[in-house]
């Protein structure tokens, strides 16, 4: 019985062990070059994405083979992989060795050449299906004429040469050099790959070619990129027919960063139709290539290559000037606090008041004044005292003894001097919140950018994805077209995103006095990753419940209330007001007082009748010595009416300190809640990201596999995306509350040393502690 019982109960896990169990699978890839080698992986995993319920892949790169670009050896190799009967299956991965496999003519086991190029130069005629009992090719529907139409938007040409691999053209059966004719437009001249990069540029010139195109996948990277660099050296436009190329200094692309993946895929799905019982000889032998301009932004400035918005909107740009950040925001906060006109007004309006105080003090000093006098008498009245005609110099000597009013207004031009150096402080400290206000705006508005543009691979992909199941049969051509729309819609995002990154950047550009359209590179900004707050860190701690968040706040609402020059400037504009009404009242009892001095010389004076005067009649030099006291009695009330009017003003003083204290409080409050929402929210949309991420991964597999429909991989994708704009935001966000919260308290981390911060933390800290029961 209780062998029976046991039976029963793990009768199940014995059941689902045998239904779990899967058939073993083997595949093998016959490759071109080593350097293909990468994309092997992404092969056997979109086989294993489809199959991989079903099937047990056998140890897969120990079935892949590289052939060197050698036929011979790919010929070689497929006949050993023919006789061998744990394979299943073979693939020609590369032009060489799909080419390989096409003349090989029969067929014991599924065989598929992946990179057929030309089908009927090839031998294998213009067919949709191979009719070759166990073989099948891909091979890419594209009309060259339409791609080169494209590529001179990019940059115009009149002759071109596209240069290709010596063997590739041996397998097309063409000679070199060869002109291929279309039509007038789309003529071109076929060059064959030589390292002896001189004599294939004197090749070209001869030709008079004007533009190339590389298709030298079957070459290794660095010669390939050897061959870039020279061409751009030389300042002549290089096109190619592959992605990586473009990355590494190409001009232009039309093809996909995805079109492997595309073809991988592709083949999978190929796998899985041969598995589920359909003869290879009928399926389809074309895949629909998506065209996608790929643009290098810094070779286009360097060949003087600039496309329209049109074509710039349209494609994806790589190596932008833009995004190689050389300005950190400290630099560029340093940068607005010299360079700013706001700022530099600001500057001189201190200038101005310090001159101000200057000239108040000036009246405390003498005054001397020089003159002559020439003077002419009537004849009739002339005297030994009043001469017919007389030269005489005059000097004036004047000094302020005493002036409360004098004293007063050099006490109010220091104070004034004193209050605009707070307004310009307060000025710097707004300067410095706008620039990094500003330069997080760049950031922000290129991570939009940039995650539209990843919306927009997302959605071609998708299309991509469509074509391949209408093309075997999962779904029909409306899902097509759905996803077409979706992509002109991802497209004006992308471009509205990208207008709003120029206007940022021009916003930044503006604060630090450059020109509005000058190219300017920014860092971008990582908490994990940069050490600009250091106080961050240390307050985090202090965020995580309400009571030490409460505490904070009361530390840093003190704080604010210490250091802002708006209310410092409200108490120097009060003592202005008080020593004034001061000065007022003094002037009833409190005379001013000054001396003066005159010293009078008499150069020369004659008489009537042109005779001159007795010698020594009057003295040539005199002075005066003077005293004077000035005690206004009455002037009518205006002094107790300006009394009133500085109580008055006082008053209003007060009351506007009042209300900018009310103020600065709750920005400091307003700032701590954003900073604490914004703390939270920072590791919330990490989290969403990753798993909106994790979910668009599962919906697209299905949909790939046809078990998902349009609007659900639709929802997938716009959930993935929002997540991404949220998760790319917060961290910017963040940064943007804590500067925010540190304007409100006057004092910028980013400005002090390290030391200085730790002080000031150690100082909340010693607060905390008192507050704390």
């Amino acid at each position: 019985m209780r062998q029976i019982l046991l039976f029963a109960i793990f009768l199940p896990v014995l059941l689902k062990a045998q239904t779990d169990k899967k058939a073993p699978l083997t595949i093998a890839v016959v490759y071109d070059s080593p350097a293909d080698k990468n994309s092997i992986d992404s092969l056997f995993y979109e086989i294993n994405l489809l199959v991989g319920d079903q099937y047990q892949l056998n140890a897969p790169l120990a079935h892949a083979y590289s052939i060197n670009n050698s036929e011979q050896v790919a010929k070689n190799v497929f006949s050993k992989l023919e006789k061998n009967p744990d394979i299943y299956a073979v693939l020609a991965k590369g032009p060489i060795a799909s080419d390989a496999m096409a003349r090989t003519g029969t067929y014991r086991k599924p065989s598929i050449a992946m990179n057929i190029l030309s089908p009927e130069l090839q031998g294998l005629g213009n067919k949709e299906q191979s009719g070759i009992p166990n073989f099948t090719y891909i091979s890419a529907s594209r009309d060259i004429r339409d791609d080169l139409k494209e590529l001179k938007k990019v940059h115009s040409f009149k002759k071109l040469g596209i240069i290709v691999f010596g063997k590739i053209l041996d397998q097309l059966g063409i000679a070199a050099n060869k002109t291929i004719n279309i039509d007038s437009v789309s003529d071109f001249t076929l060059f064959k790959y030589t390292s002896n990069t001189n004599a294939l540029w004197r090749s070209l010139q001869a030709r008079q070619i004007d533009a190339a195109i590389l298709s030298l996948k079957s070459i290794p990277k660095k010669n390939r990129f050897q061959l870039i660099d020279f061409f751009n050296k030389k300042k002549f436009p290089c096109f190619s027919f592959y992605y990586n190329d473009v990355a590494n200094g190409a001009l232009a692309t039309l093809s996909p960063k995805t079109y492997e993946t595309l073809l991988n895929r592709r083949c999978a799905l190929d796998i899985e139709a041969i598995l589920s019982g359909t003869s290879a000889s009928t399926l389809s032998t074309t895949i629909k290539e998506h065209k996608e301009m790929t643009i290098n932004i810094q070779t286009a400035h360097r060949l003087g290559a600039v496309p329209d918005y049109s074509v710039l909107i349209a494609s994806n740009l790589i190596n932008d000037f833009n995004t190689q950040g050389t300005l950190s925001l400290k630099e560029a906060i340093h940068e607005a606090i010299g360079n700013n006109p706001d700022l530099k007004a600001g500057q001189d309006a201190v200038d101005i008041s310090r001159k101000n105080y200057k000239i108040a003090a000036n009246a405390l000093f003498p005054n001397l004044t020089l003159s002559g006098q020439q003077t002419f008498n009537d004849p009739r009245i002339a005297s030994f005292s009043s001469p017919e005609r007389s030269f005489a110099g005059v000097g004036q000597l004047n000094q302020l003894l005493y002036s409360e009013e004098t004293m007063a207004n050099l006490r109010s031009q220091q104070l004034k001097l004193k209050a605009q150096q707070q307004e310009f402080q307060s000025l710097a400290l707004n300067t410095v919140m706008s620039t990094a206000q500003a330069y997080l705006n760049v950031l922000i508005a290129r991570a939009n950018s940039r995650i539209q543009n990843s919306n927009r691979e997302l959605t071609k992909t998708s299309l991509e994805l469509a074509k391949l199941r209408e093309e075997v049969g999962y779904s029909g051509l409306s899902d097509v077209y759905r996803w077409e729309s979706e992509l002109a819609r991802a497209t004006n995002e992308a471009f509205r995103a990208y207008a709003q990154t120029q206007t940022s950047e021009a916003q930044l550009n503006q604060l630090l006095n450059r020109p509005v359209n000058q190219i300017i590179r920014v860092n971008d900004i990582h908490l994990a990753k940069t050490k600009l707050l250091q106080g961050v860190s240390g307050f985090e701690q202090y965020m995580k419940n309400p009571f030490s968040v409460d505490i904070l706040l009361e530390f840093l609402q003190a704080i604010a209330l210490e250091q802002a020059p708006e209310l410092e400037q409200f108490e120097l504009n009060k003592s202005i007001q008080h020593r004034l009404k001061k000065s007022n009242s003094r002037q009833r009892y409190l005379p001013s007082l000054s001396s003066s001095g005159q010293y009078h010389y008499r150069f020369y004076q004659e008489g009537t009748d042109g005779m001159d005067l007795p010698a020594g009649s009057t003295p040539k030099g005199t002075w005066n010595i003077g005293l004077n006291l000035n005690l206004p009695v009455f002037q009518g009330g205006s002094i107790s009416t300006k009394n009133q009017r500085y109580k008055t003003a006082l008053q209003q003083l007060e009351n506007q300190k009042t209300a900018a204290e009310q103020q600065i409080r709750t920005q400091v409050y307003r700032a701590v809640r954003e900073l604490n929402s914004n703390y939270f929210n920072l590791n919330l949309s990490r989290q969403a990201s990753l798993a909106a991420s994790n979910g668009y991964t599962l919906v697209q597999e299905a949909y790939q596999k046809g078990k998902a429909d349009y609007v659900t991989l639709l929802d997938a994708q716009n959930a993935k995306i929002q997540a991404a704009l949220s998760e790319a935001s917060a961290e910017y966000q963040f940064l943007l509350s804590w500067f925010s919260l540190e304007r409100s308290i006057s004092r910028f981390s980013l400005l002090h040393t390290r030391e200085e911060n730790q002080a000031f933390f150690q100082r909340f800290q010693s607060f905390y502690l008192e507050k704390k029961p």
